[in-house]
C-alpha cells in the first residue's frame, strides 16, 4: 500500500479534477483490458462496469467516482487516490453525457444454417421450438457465420434492424455482447395487442418465459433489455399508448440487484379497472367488508358534468396514489 501523510492541502480544483477524471483512462495507463458494452464499458475480471467518471460494482450491487474507485481497487487512501489521479494527468470527465459519433450499425454476416443455434436454444436451453421457430421465421434469430453465435435481433416500428445481441453457442460459453452502433430503445422484442409488457434482462430468459406460458403468449408484449439500461422498457411504453401493466422479470441475485426502473404509465389514473382492483385487494388480505365498501364508493362518488364513473380513480384523491401500486404491478 502507498502512504502518504495524513494531510495535504488539496484544493477544490484538485479535488474536482480528481474526482470527476475520466475513470478509464486510469485501469487502461495500468494495463487492465476493459471492453466496450453499449455506452459503458466493462473490467471483466472484476464484474464492473465504468462510464464516465462513475464505476458500479455489479456483485457489490454499488459504485461511485473515480477516486472511491481508486481507494477499493488500488488500495489507496483519499490522499493517495487523488494523487494518484491528479498524477496521472487524466483529463476530467465531461460533467454532460459525452456525444460519441454512433459506429455505423451492421448486423453480423448470417451462416447458411441455423443448426448450432438451434441445438442449442432446444438441447440445452429448452426453449420451445414453435417458440423458437416463430422469431427465426420473422429473421429476428438467426446464427452468425464467424463464430456461429445465436444473433437476437430487434427492430424499429418500421420492421428496420437497429438492435443485435450476440450471445455463445458453446457448451461452456457465457460470452455476450451487443453488437456494435445498436440503439438499445430497439432492443429484442416482441409486441403485441393487450395492455400487458414483460421486461428480462436477456433473450433468452425472454425466450425462457414463453416457452413456459404459451397461451396466447403472442397477445402480450416482451421485452429484453440486452444490459443495465432500461431504455428498451421506456421506448416501448412511449410507443405503445395502450400497455398499462409491467412485469419486471429481472434475476433475484447479487450482480444483478442495480435494476431500477422509474415508469410513468399514461391515462393509469383515468382507466384503472375498479373490480380488478378491488378483488386485487381482498387477495392482499384486505377483507373487511365495510372498508371495501367504502373504497368501493370513494371509486364511484358522482363527478361533476360526468357522471358516476365506471373506471379510474379521482384525480387529485388522496388515495389514489395509495390505490394504484396494486393494480400496477398486476394484469
Amino acid at each position: 500500500m502507498i502512504t502518504t501523510p495524513n494531510f495535504i492541502p488539496f484544493t477544490p480544483q484538485q479535488f474536482h479534477d480528481a474526482k470527476h477524471a475520466d475513470l478509464a483512462a486510469f485501469p487502461e495507463s495500468r494495463g487492465e483490458q476493459l471492453k466496450r458494452s453499449g455506452s459503458e464499458l466493462e473490467w471483466t475480471d472484476h464484474h464492473v462496469t465504468i462510464r464516465g467518471n462513475q464505476f458500479f460494482d455489479q456483485y457489490e450491487s454499488r459504485g461511485g467516482t473515480a477516486i472511491d474507485f481508486v481507494r477499493k481497487y488500488y488500495d489507496a487512501s483519499f490522499p493517495d487516490a487523488v494523487q494518484m489521479l491528479l498524477g496521472q494527468n487524466i483529463a476530467a470527465a465531461p460533467v454532460e453525457p459525452r456525444q460519441r459519433e454512433r459506429p455505423e450499425f451492421k448486423l453480423p454476416e448470417k451462416n447458411d444454417n441455423m443448426r448450432r443455434v438451434y441445438a442449442y436454444l432446444l438441447k440445452q436451453r429448452y426453449i420451445d421450438r414453435a417458440v423458437l421457430d416463430h422469431f427465426a421465421h420473422k429473421h429476428l434469430i438467426y446464427e452468425s457465420a464467424d463464430y456461429h453465435n445465436a444473433v437476437f435481433v430487434g427492430a424499429d416500428e418500421q420492421g428496420t434492424p437497429r438492435h443485435a445481441h450476440k450471445r455463445s453457442t458453446a457448451s461452456q460459453g457465457s460470452w455476450r455482447a451487443n453488437q456494435a452502433g445498436s440503439e438499445a430503445a430497439h432492443a429484442f422484442h416482441h409486441i403485441g395487442t393487450s395492455g400487458v409488457i414483460y421486461a428480462f434482462e436477456a433473450p433468452i430468459d425472454m425466450l425462457s418465459f414463453i416457452s413456459l406460458y404459451q397461451k396466447d403468449w403472442q397477445q402480450n408484449s416482451y421485452v429484453a433489455l440486452c444490459g443495465v439500461s432500461d431504455e428498451a422498457l421506456m421506448h416501448q411504453l412511449s410507443a405503445h399508448g395502450n400497455i398499462k401493466d409491467v412485469f419486471l422479470c429481472l434475476d433475484n441475485d447479487q450482480r444483478n440487484l442495480h435494476y431500477v426502473v422509474d415508469i410513468d404509465i399514461k391515462g393509469f389514473f383515468d382507466n384503472v379497472s375498479h373490480g380488478k382492483l378491488l378483488k386485487q385487494m381482498w387477495t392482499l388480505g384486505i377483507q373487511e367488508k365495510k372498508l371495501l365498501s367504502i373504497i368501493s364508493a370513494m371509486l364511484k362518488a358522482e363527478v361533476a358534468g360526468i357522471g358516476f364513473p365506471e373506471k379510474g380513480t379521482a384525480q387529485g384523491g388522496v388515495i389514489s396514489p395509495l390505490l394504484s401500486n396494486r393494480p400496477v404491478l398486476k394484469p
